[in-house]
């Protein structure tokens, strides 16, 4: 008697080690060129290498305050005790306005359309003086300035911050001229290689893993890793 043995859905143990190491070595392979690629998504750094200082108003204005967010990006200013404050533009013009209402911007201004804070509209373009706007009920408002940079590039710059320029913003605090002042400081940013050296070390031991671990372990390492390498890849 000839017995037959049925092999419909089985494997055999060498292919399913197979099987397992190869996608403990696609689990590797996609650690180690995601962390890159976010590198490469990026430009090399996270952040700028530029940062605003603010030093103060001259002359001193009470109630207003003022900090830089994001190294360069925007400018916060917070107005309190029923002080009235304008912010003066690109131009000269009246931009921005703080009053105990909250925060108005003008609608006929450049520099709020180049800036984003409102639409530009060719109704408000020929407008004889502002045209004002509520963007906030509050009393603190944050918006881009370019004028936290007035260097956009230094030329030969090192790894030691060092100050490259001065910036300042002219406003109008209950009817007097004050300007915010404030240096722009630079530092190239740290070298990528101590943040990949540092994978090196979890690389190599995966690798040795997949080259000398059990069957088990591999399906483990790749149910690991895979998907936190593919997360890593899409966030970057």
């Amino acid at each position: 008697m000839v017995e037959v043995t049925s092999t419909v859905g089985d494997r055999s143990p060498s292919r399913t080690a197979s099987i397992a190491r190869r996608s403990a070595l696609l689990g590797v392979a996609l650690a180690l060129v995601a962390p890159a690629t976010a590198y490469a998504h990026t430009g090399g750094r996270i952040a700028t290498d530029f940062e605003a200082r603010v030093i103060g108003l001259a002359p001193r204005a009470p109630g207003v305050r003022a900090r830089v967010l994001g190294g360069d990006v925007k400018l916060e200013l917070t107005v309190s005790g029923g002080h009235d404050v304008i912010v003066l533009g690109l131009l000269g013009e009246p931009f921005l306005r703080f009053s105990p209402a909250g925060v108005a911007a003008n609608a006929a201004s450049p520099t709020a359309w180049s800036t984003g804070v409102v639409g530009s509209s060719a109704a408000v373009k020929s407008a004889s003086g502002p045209a004002w706007r509520r963007v906030s009920s509050g009393h603190t408002y944050a918006w881009h300035e370019n004028r936290l940079r007035p260097r956009p590039s230094v030329p030969g710059a090192g790894a030691t911050p060092r100050r490259v320029a001065q910036w300042s913003i002219p406003l109008v605090v209950d009817g007097r001229r004050t300007r915010l002042a404030g240096w722009e400081w630079y530092a190239s940013g740290p070298p990528p290689w101590p943040w990949l050296a540092a994978l090196l070390v979890p690389l190599a031991a995966a690798i040795a893993a997949v080259r000398y671990g059990r069957r088990r372990l591999h399906r483990r390492l790749a149910a690991v890793l895979v998907p936190v390498a593919v997360g890593a890849w899409l966030a970057g």
